[in-house]
């Protein structure tokens, strides 16, 4: 993970040499490219480290996004993810989330250039579900089951950075690191997420 925050962190402090390195593409699309008042729909697919589970799980999504500002998306996120965690008591369980977000998008350089590196802020509502796949009946995953089934609804937060790319006239290649902690102690399942995928203009 460390590994991952460096990337993200080279990436932009070398943001004003790639602005210069794909300014002709930007100029060329510029003029077809995300205006102020554009929507873009987006699927992501990725990785998601999750507390209290050793190894990590696949996720996928989708997203909106509308440009409000020449440097300032604002959208909405729904992502999932299942784990069978394996031993739980005597019993084998498997761990979902079910997450809508809404977030902002601050855009280093423009929403119309070709690449476009940005950080993120938000807040999101998880749905966990746990429920045993094999196994006897064991009270351990009941009582878990139980409690974060009475916390779903409560807020988490979402915090991340991302790189947006201009292939086409209104396609874009995504890529995004995001943490996202639960602010409820009792729900120790925060996660971190890297994903890629691509997004497509309204």
């Amino acid at each position: 993970m460390n590994k991952l925050l460096s990337i993200l962190c080279g990436l932009l402090l070398a943001t004003p040499a790639l602005a210069e390195l794909t300014a002709p593409i930007g100029s060329e699309l510029r003029s077809q490219g995300v205006a102020a008042d554009s929507t873009q729909f987006g699927v992501r697919l990725g990785a998601t480290k999750v507390k209290q589970i050793s190894r990590a799980t696949g996720t996928y999504g989708a997203y909106i996004d509308r440009a409000v500002a020449d440097n300032l998306l604002l959208g909405g996120t729904l992502d999932y993810w299942s784990k069978a965690t394996g031993s739980l008591g005597r019993s084998e369980a498997e761990v979902s989330d079910i997450a809508l977000g809404l977030d902002a998008k601050f855009v280093f350089t423009n929403t119309r250039t070709a690449f476009r590196p940005y950080a993120l802020a938000g807040a999101s509502v998880h749905r966990f579900t746990i429920k045993e796949v094999q196994g006897q009946s064991d009270n351990k995953v009941n009582r878990l089951d139980s409690k974060y089934r009475d916390n779903a609804g409560k807020f988490g937060l979402d915090y991340g950075a991302g790189v947006m790319y201009r292939v086409q006239t209104a396609m874009d290649l995504v890529g995004e690191l995001r943490y996202r902690p639960i602010m409820d102690p009792g729900v120790d399942l925060g996660q971190v997420a890297l994903s890629g995928g691509l997004a497509y203009s309204l």
